[in-house]
């Protein structure tokens, strides 16, 4: 977690100096509709990806199969989601690099590496009750 705090200061002070350098060069107003249109854009996209892994979830789990891959890849696309949504153009490009169904099944793939991983070192571990 101590590895996470100089991101969490870091990459919001790079969002406002490329928001200011955008306001500078293009103006407010021009800004501000980037912002507004890669925030609806993306959450639409988002939202239609969000629900065809809904759907094959659900059908997955109406087979009887574990949606292990299934749910990491809902898990990408709400982070996603959530990137696009908030302002800023290094979490806008974050956010549709990870609707590239390419790259999130690479980012899935990545997240399940580290979760087996912890598992086997025992940092993670599941209950599973009946």
């Amino acid at each position: 977690m101590k590895k996470l705090i100089p991101l969490f200061i870091l990459i919001p002070l790079i969002e406002l100096a490329l928001l200011a350098t955008s306001w500078h060069w293009i103006g407010f107003f021009s800004t501000l509709l980037i912002v507004i249109l890669t925030g609806v854009i993306g959450g639409y996209i988002a939202r239609q990806q969000a629900l065809k892994i809904w759907n094959q979830l659900k059908n997955e789990v109406s087979q009887g199969v574990m949606p292990g891959n299934t749910l990491l890849e809902g898990a990408v696309t709400l982070i996603a989601g959530i990137l696009l949504l908030t302002p800023g153009y290094l979490s806008d490009l974050t956010g549709f690099l990870l609707l590239i169904p390419f790259v999130r099944r690479k980012v899935r793939f990545m997240i399940y590496l580290w979760l087996k991983q912890q598992l086997s070192k025992g940092r993670l571990f599941f209950h599973y009750r009946r």
